[in-house]
């Protein structure tokens, strides 16, 4: 809940919504925003790992939540970390779902296996 409470007021500039994400964050790059809309109230800006950054040990998808009126963080979180915690279980479910959170290649074993339960 605290990722979707969103200030009244008039909404800042998406500059300045992707400044904020960013800030703090050298080593990341904006990888596309989600504006806000009637369903969800605070802008996500996805961040992905900036070309020559350190590497990191695994593959990360930080999804960062702006309010758009005052274009504060409101929160983030690693969208493929195995998170558990009330923020990020919905994540790990959606994953665990369709590639029991083992990576883009159990996307398609699982897929090869459904083709042949088919048959």
């Amino acid at each position: 809940p605290e990722l979707v409470a969103a200030s009244a007021g008039p909404p800042k500039s998406l500059d300045a919504v992707v400044a904020a994400a960013l800030a703090g964050r050298p080593d990341k790059m904006l990888s596309y925003l989600d504006a806000a809309d009637a369903h969800r109230p605070t802008h996500v800006v996805w961040l992905t790992q900036r070309a020559g950054a350190p590497p990191e040990p695994r593959e990360t998808a930080w999804q960062v939540y702006v309010d758009p009126a005052t274009a504060q963080v409101l929160g983030a979180r690693d969208y493929n970390a195995v998170d558990l915690s009330r923020r990020g279980l919905m994540n790990f479910l959606y994953r665990f779902h369709y590639s029991l959170h083992l990576g883009d290649w159990m996307v398609w074993v699982l897929g090869l296996v459904a083709l042949l339960w088919m048959l």
